[in-house]
């Protein structure tokens, strides 16, 4: 397959595909990050996020990656608690937290 010539939407769908088949097949994408090794990471540094709250009310996270795009990712509110949590140990800036509360459908920060 020559992918030099696929357009932007073309290569959306193609990730898409992708990313649902590898979710089927063997052996399974590592279940934990303790357990990463030398597994390859698509690593995107500073990734524009946004928030929203879904239709159920859970809360929705949105990370822009340059080249996969929007993957968003939706949690309980006790696991966005416990994130948020762990986000803030592992950081290393002290200080209070701006912007806490959700932005509505579609806002971004960065």
């Amino acid at each position: 397959m020559d992918i030099t010539s696929l357009t932007a939407e073309e290569i959306d769908d193609l990730i898409a595909r992708l990313a649902r088949r590898r979710a089927e097949v063997m052996p399974r994408v590592v279940l934990s990050a303790r357990d990463l090794g030398d597994a390859p990471l698509n690593l995107c540094a500073n990734p524009t996020v946004g928030l929203m709250r879904t239709d159920e009310g859970h809360l929705g996270l949105l990370l822009r990656h340059d080249g996969l795009g929007w993957i968003a990712y939706e949690f309980s509110d006790h696991k966005a608690h416990w994130l948020g949590n762990e986000l803030l140990r592992a950081a290393r800036v002290e200080g209070p937290v701006a912007d806490s509360e959700p932005a509505k459908r579609g806002d971004t920060k960065h």
